[in-house]
């Protein structure tokens, strides 16, 4: 009954993810259609042999359709803790960790930003649910898909 789907474990473990800070600003709302622009950025500091650090930053910007004004402003910081289970060097250790800040963090970001919209009394803006595999590929090779 359980054998429909086979979980693999990764050879680094997300242990630890937390909120280290948030900021939102939410101007007059004006009638009409508002766009959302979401901007992600990413780092990486390894702490020693086993752990790294991984950091992503999430701006999230309403722009209001007809007069172009900004309506809202989200910046979001979280950092996660992840523990290698395997040999590998600190540089491939690091450069895997960065392909991977999005993967393992954009779901509690995803999450805070949607709630945080919410009780701006704003819609909520929900990400879309990412192709992992894609999108590491595509980041690894510099590709833009269409759905960027």
């Amino acid at each position: 009954m359980f054998d429909y789907y086979k979980l693999i474990r990764n050879s680094t473990q997300l242990v630890d993810a937390q909120l280290l800070s948030i900021s939102a600003t939410r101007k007059e709302m004006i009638e009409g259609e508002i766009s959302i622009n979401l901007k992600l950025d990413r780092d990486v500091s390894i702490e020693d042999e086993i752990y790294g650090q991984i950091y992503l930053i999430a701006i999230v910007e309403g722009i209001h359709e007809g007069s172009k004004d900004e309506v809202f402003t989200l910046n979001i910081k979280y950092r996660g803790l992840c523990k290698k289970h395997n040999e590998v060097s600190s540089e491939k250790y690091k450069k895997y960790l960065y392909d991977q800040v999005v993967p393992l963090l954009l779901p509690y970001a995803r999450e805070c930003i949607s709630e945080s919209m919410r009780r701006m009394g704003l819609e909520p803006f929900y990400i879309p649910t990412m192709d992992v595999l894609s999108s590491v590929k595509a980041n690894k090779e510099g590709v833009l898909s269409d759905d960027t």
